[in-house]
């Protein structure tokens, strides 16, 4: 069995890293950078573990669907938007509690993916107006 270097694994070079360690208020910038960091994040996963966890497509569907709400202001192209990247976030969340199961001694770990998943709702919250998700 291989073991898993923790700092790689948790991209800790990489800006979005930062941002869940400190959770600041969410620029638009920051909010393009921990979708980014969820990719990096479930691609050193998947490398690690020798498995694909994620659903085709989902990070360049969720970079799409968050730049969307961040440059439009049309109701008829961000209320579609918003619905489906509510779905996109319950997907990713679903897929962090997977991938949580393979570290069942380790919080660190556990904690920086349930973060990470956190965040993306509060930046989806951010750019709805403060919409609650369900």
């Amino acid at each position: 069995m291989m073991e898993v270097p923790v700092p790689d694994l948790l991209q800790v070079s990489h800006p979005g890293y930062r941002l869940i360690m400190s959770r600041p208020n969410l620029s638009d910038d920051d909010i393009m950078c921990i979708v980014d960091y969820a990719k990096c994040m479930t691609q050193r996963f998947e490398f690690y573990g020798n498995v694909v966890v994620s659903a085709p497509a989902i990070f360049e569907l969720m970079h799409e669907s968050f730049k969307t709400l961040l440059e439009s202001d049309d109701p008829e192209v961000v209320l579609p938007v918003r619905l489906f990247t509510t779905r996109l976030l319950e997907e990713y969340e679903h897929m962090t509690q997977n991938m949580i199961q393979a570290f069942p001694v380790n919080p660190v770990v556990k904690n920086v993916y349930t973060d990470l998943s956190e965040m993306l709702y509060e930046a989806y919250d951010v750019l709805s107006g403060g919409e609650q998700h369900d």
